[in-house]
């Protein structure tokens, strides 16, 4: 069985050494460790931020961390949905290389994404994330749950879904 669990001091460690294949690894924007310094960052700055690590039947498979932002604000955004309101944004998401290939990946995106209409930040209309262009992969996993492809922001594209 598959469920998300809260980073604490007795399982930060091991999430931490979860990693992506070497060819995966363009794709992600930092560690989970640094993901988990900056969920620890932006608590203590006042915005509330979820981290939990992904287990399957108590083995530590992946890791998801979201926050939620008021908004994007950048005018070079102002003709997206999500523009300067509030949104649940999908600030990490990872499934370690050797668990791969299980359903682990959209499986751990619907729990998230369950835990996120639970609102436990406040209210919010829309699910938003950043994936790297190339990332076919994570394209595709992301519009199988709802997903629309937004503006394009660099060597990525932003991506959000009703919640």
């Amino acid at each position: 069985m598959l469920e998300l669990r809260k980073i604490t001091s007795f399982n930060m460690e091991e999430i931490i050494a979860l990693d992506v294949a070497e060819s995966q690894k363009e794709f992600m924007m930092v560690t989970n460790l640094r993901c988990i310094a900056d969920a620890y960052a932006e608590i203590q700055e006042g915005n509330p931020a979820t981290a939990y690590g992904v287990y399957a039947d108590d083995v530590p498979v992946g890791f998801v961390m979201y926050v939620i932002t008021s908004g994007f604000t950048n005018d070079y955004f102002k003709n997206e949905p999500f523009y300067e309101k509030p949104v649940y944004f999908i600030y990490n998401f990872m499934i370690d290389e050797r668990h791969q290939g299980k359903g682990y990946g959209k499986q751990s995106l619907e729990l998230m994404l369950a835990d996120i209409q639970t609102f436990p930040h406040g209210k919010s209309d829309l699910a938003v994330l950043f994936v790297q262009s190339k990332n076919e992969v994570a394209r595709r996993l992301y519009a199988s749950l709802g997903f629309i492809e937004g503006i394009a922001d660099g060597s990525g594209l932003i991506m959000y879904k009703s919640i």
